[in-house]
């Protein structure tokens, strides 16, 4: 995924101001994976960037915003720090702290009830991206596909499903997601990315970061 990148990082600057935070997710991910030819690519763009390309659509009273602009190259161990290890213990966080409609964990666990127990947008988001984390893909997949959820919070948990999916080696289902819903430059793609590289894709995974 990483290599889909660098036809966006050739682009002309004309075609509009890169976003400097995906280019300095994307440097990250990069040196964390070893292709340091991608991460010099990021980090030369990042370099080559106006002023108000780092503070461009931000509203403040502080009239000088000098200090966002921000174009040192990434250290490994700063990718590292923004991308800590997905390790066992994301899995047994969930299930220690386990709402109800997130107790989807154990030996038979009774998803329709965890369902039941669904009250707001945001429980629903988080039941979908639990049974991801717990294995259980198809009903996290036909939750986000039911007319009560809403549009704008389905990406999050379909990078859950891709990532866990992948982790599970349903590779098939993990490369279905991937060709359907992130195959375009952006941050979504990287936070894919970090989570087949062994990362934690943001803060707070599985869950939204809000």
């Amino acid at each position: 995924m990483l290599s889909g990148m660098a036809q966006w990082l050739s682009a002309p600057a004309s075609a509009g101001f890169h976003n400097h935070f995906v280019l300095r997710d994307l440097e990250a991910l990069a040196l964390i994976a070893g292709r340091t030819d991608l991460a010099h690519s990021a980090a030369s763009i990042l370099r080559g960037l106006p002023d108000r390309a780092f503070n461009a659509g931000i509203i403040s009273n502080i009239a000088d915003l000098s200090p966002l602009v921000r174009r040192e190259p990434a250290t490994l161990a700063a990718a590292e720090a923004r991308f800590p290890v997905y390790t066992e213990q994301v899995r047994a966080t969930i299930a220690s702290q386990a709402a109800a409609h997130t107790a989807v964990f154990g030996d038979r666990p009774d998803l329709d009830s965890a369902r039941a127990r669904v009250s707001s947008a945001l429980d629903l988001e988080e039941f979908a991206s639990a049974c991801a984390v717990a294995g259980h893909f198809e009903r996290a997949l036909d939750t986000l596909d039911s007319p009560d959820f809403e549009l704008g919070r389905r990406i999050g948990p379909r990078i859950v499903v891709c990532v866990e999916a992948f982790r599970a080696d349903r590779l098939e289902l993990a490369e279905r997601l991937i060709l359907e819903h992130f195959s375009t430059p952006g941050h979504f793609p990287l936070n894919v990315a970090a989570g087949l590289l062994g990362r934690l894709p943001w803060g707070g995974y599985p869950f939204p970061d809000y």
